[in-house]
């Protein structure tokens, strides 16, 4: 592990911890920013026990509960079919972090989703948070859905230490744009061909994937910066889903915040 030398006095404390924090020194899970301290104090806490881990991203609660954890996906088990790649590792570090113990539990400001499970933050009795220890071990893929963007930049920060080391699900290479063929959630990889402002913001790559920037979360994005990456290849995650319209791309993804998109060289 690379070490993380103390810069100069004048450049203050934040430099010191961010410079730790690339250097894969400091546990993202041990950062001030993916304490239950940051999170905003007007949120209750909750003591909770889980009955069942239904797999690295979804946990039912004693009372009945089922918990979606907020900031990540993590592969699917798929019961009665093929586990995808890392979900069994994912769902068994659940386990060993919340096994036969208490963990306290913050709903996300969006505390419900579609499917009426609750929206949360988990931490162990130790303070861990279960979603920065799942992207630290490269067990899921770090998603945004706002408004639940309390612990973004940690978690992001927590999923570029496994990144950057190729753990687990990062072992694998993004899929190229050209070879999508179904939808749900996939890491991807092309060129930006183009980019349109509009109602909705647009990011071709390669004329087969349109990266979509709703309206409601342009306010994440610098439009300076997207129009900067014309010609460069990025990566981008989240879920695919097939076009409406025959005259543009055949695939979309939605982008909420920037820390769905990267460039890559």
């Amino acid at each position: 592990m690379p070490a993380c030398k103390t810069p100069r006095f004048f450049r203050g404390v934040f430099v010191f911890v961010l410079g730790c924090l690339v250097a894969g020194v400091v546990a993202a899970a041990s950062h001030p920013s993916c304490s239950l301290a940051s999170l905003p104090g007007h949120r209750q806490q909750e003591r909770v026990a889980v009955a069942k881990v239904t797999d690295g991203d979804t946990l039912v609660l004693v009372d009945g509960r089922k918990v979606r954890l907020i900031g990540i996906n993590a592969p699917e088990l798929n019961p009665g079919g093929r586990p995808q790649p890392h979900a069994r590792g994912a769902s068994n570090l659940v386990r060993q972090l919340v096994a036969d113990k208490p963990v306290t539990l913050v709903a996300g400001a969006e505390s419900r989703d579609r499917h009426g499970r609750t929206l949360a933050h988990l931490f162990t009795a130790t303070g861990l948070s279960l979603e920065a220890e799942l992207l630290r071990a490269g067990l899921a893929w770090h998603v945004t859905v706002p408004p639940n963007l309390a612990l973004a930049d940690c978690l992001a920060a927590a999923e570029e230490h496994a990144r950057g080391r190729g753990l687990g699900v990062w072992r694998q290479p993004a899929t190229a744009v050209e070879d999508v063929a179904t939808g749900g959630f996939q890491r991807l990889r092309g060129k930006v061909t183009r980019v349109s402002f509009g109602r909705s913001w647009y990011l071709s790559l390669d004329g087969r994937v349109a990266a979509v920037v709703a309206a409601k979360n342009q306010r994440h994005f610098s439009r300076a910066e997207l129009q900067r990456l014309v010609g460069r290849t990025v990566e981008i995650q989240g879920w695919v889903y097939p076009s409406r319209s025959k005259k543009y791309e055949p695939w979309r993804v939605q982008l909420t915040t920037p820390h769905m998109l990267r460039e890559r060289p």
